[in-house]
């Protein structure tokens, strides 16, 4: 909750600065459109650096709402997909290709060769 109230930049900051513990426990407690936006917030270089337990948040949405979260990261991610493709690395396949299915063929070919395939 009180994330929420904050900047998306400065909630984004403070979620960095946690432990990948209490990033985890902190991401189970929101909303997946919370989370989605707070995940979008992040620096690709911080999104890498929690890429587990991003991946791990993502696992326990619906399709839907994954896909619709990784759509937000790669759409403000800019031209660095790095992070989003490291989280996208650490998820099942099927999820990856659910949510590839959902964006443009731009964004595919972006996060696609960012995940290094």
């Amino acid at each position: 909750q009180v994330l929420g109230g904050m900047p998306d930049s400065a909630a984004a900051a403070a979620v960095g600065a946690m432990s990948e513990e209490k990033t985890r426990d902190v991401l189970g407690a929101m909303a997946p459109a919370d989370t989605a936006k707070l995940m979008a917030a992040m620096s690709p270089e911080e999104t890498s650096a929690k890429a587990d337990v991003f991946a791990s948040a993502l696992a326990h949405m619906s399709d839907e709402d994954s896909a619709n979260a990784l759509k937000a990261m790669a759409a403000a991610s800019g031209d660095s997909p790095e992070g989003v493709a490291a989280v996208m690395s650490k998820m099942p396949a099927s999820a990856v290709a659910h949510a590839l299915a959902s964006m443009s063929p731009a964004d595919n070919v972006k996060l696609v060769g960012g995940m290094g395939a």
